[in-house]
């Protein structure tokens, strides 16, 4: 019994179990399977493919490979835990192929239509630089000017209690933005999250990879957000791509 009890300690420590208010994965799409992409967060959303989509070589392991054209996109099912948020952390990384070609690309929204359910939506404008906003508005912009063939790593963070900071936005761990916003959580709205477009119909389809998909339920900080970067999901997860079940489900170590 005491040995199996120290295991458990050991599993638990080794998944990175905190404190009650660190932040959870909501929203845990590794890319690895362009034709059946799944949530691996805990009570995981359905997650379906419009269309078809390819795979390709990702940060970590594969990535999911979009070609410009809406009708391929990927739809998660809209569920309680990824709406009403009074923070989050919404990260992935990207890769461009559309820059200059196309004039608007969306990493990840979540909304019905434009001022229709928006809770979040972060896209590529005219400019090459990355746009992020919250219930529609307190829109950030990045310094950055994307380039088409290299990876970047984005983190878009909301926090209702963050003041002048309330949400920030980092490419390759470094902050190129932040404001405030006067919203005390995101939308409820019971609208899907698009992957590769910002909903059913805009036409701003991703020209790309997308890889490493996650949404936190609290708000990163940056050496935390670094974290997440450079060691990949899998860490923070209880299931791996091959669905092995672990005791606890992911959590990241608040060093706030």
């Amino acid at each position: 019994m005491k040995k199996a009890m120290a295991i458990c300690v050991m599993s638990a420590l080794a998944f990175g179990i905190q404190s009650a208010n660190a932040a959870e994965l909501v929203l845990t799409l590794l890319m690895e399977d362009s034709a059946s992409p799944m949530d691996i967060s805990e009570n995981p959303t359905a997650v379906k493919v419009n269309g078809t989509l390819a795979s390709a070589a990702g940060k970590f392991g594969k990535a999911v490979e979009f070609d410009g054209d809406n009708s391929n996109v990927i739809e998660v099912e809209h569920a309680d835990k990824l709406a009403g948020l009074e923070a989050f952390t919404i990260t992935a990384w990207f890769k461009c192929e559309g820059v200059g070609e196309l004039e608007g690309m969306s990493i990840i929204s979540k909304r019905v239509a434009h001022q229709n359910g928006d809770a979040f939506n972060i896209f590529l404008w005219a400019g090459g630089k990355i746009h992020a906003r919250v219930n529609g508005k307190g829109q950030l912009i990045s310094s950055t000017v994307v380039e088409n063939g290299t990876w970047y790593h984005l983190a878009h963070v909301f926090e209702a209690n963050g003041g002048d900071s309330a949400v920030r936005l980092f490419l390759n761990g470094q902050q190129e933005g932040a404001g405030a916003h006067g919203d005390a959580m995101t939308n409820p709205d019971p609208s899907p999250v698009w992957i590769g477009e910002l909903d059913a119909n805009r036409g701003f389809a991703w020209k790309g990879s997308i890889d490493e998909v996650s949404i936190w339920n609290g708000a990163l900080t940056q050496d935390e957000i670094a974290n997440v970067a450079d060691n990949g999901l899998n860490q923070f997860t209880s299931v791996d791509p091959q669905g092995r079940l672990a005791l606890s489900w992911g959590r990241l170590k608040s060093t706030r």
